[in-house]
């Protein structure tokens, strides 16, 4: 049973691809995996000791700190979870949260939900954004940040909310099969660090 994000041999070019960011970066990876038994819950317990019928996989965790500006980015990804980078953020000026509108939000904003929009109405069309300084995040979504944000499919990307305290969080799905398109991301989070501050 498949249940990873590639295949063999894509998650071997991946796991490649991380490590030799890692070196670009000045960093190490740390690849840790865990076997994870498929049988349902209620087979392992009248099962325990039967494992003939034990389907196992590893599944790979990837993390990588990079350092920048006197903290570290922290970068995860597995092959079931696409990458997670996250960086520290001491008292930032506003919180933010920014997520791709589904079919649900749409509905609650035909009923006249009010909705913070940026004038920019392809990005308004994708994305409900909240926020407690609307200047604080109009000022730092500027043209290059909604440009990244519309070129990728994001789960959230956050800065010190209840899920990101005192951090600048982004869970988003991109091409992990290219270093220069994972150093990309890299160096497009750092300039979001930079136009935060802290």
């Amino acid at each position: 049973m498949d249940e990873g994000r590639f295949s063999t041999d894509e998650l071997n070019q991946v796991i490649e691809n991380w490590e030799y960011i890692a070196n670009k970066n000045n960093t190490r990876l740390i690849t840790s995996h865990s076997i994870i038994d498929l049988r349902s819950p209620v087979s392992q317990v009248i099962n325990r000791k039967n494992i003939d019928h034990v389907f196992e996989c590893d599944i790979y965790h990837l993390e990588l700190n990079i350092p920048y500006k006197g903290r570290s980015i922290k970068i995860t990804t597995s092959e079931t979870m696409t990458p997670k980078f996250e960086y520290p953020i001491k008292n930032p000026d506003f919180s933010f949260s920014i997520y791709q509108e589904d079919f649900t939000d749409r509905i609650i904003k035909m009923f006249g939900h009010d909705e913070l929009q940026t004038e920019d109405h392809e990005f308004d069309k994708r994305f409900l954004l909240w926020t407690d300084n609307k200047p604080g995040l109009t000022k730092f979504l500027d043209f290059k940040v909604r440009e990244w944000l519309k070129s990728r499919s994001i789960c959230y990307f956050e800065l010190n909310t209840e899920k990101s305290k005192n951090k600048l969080s982004i869970f988003y799905v991109f091409n992990e099969f290219s270093t220069s398109a994972i150093q990309e991301e890299i160096d497009m989070f750092k300039y979001c660090i930079n136009k935060i501050n802290c």
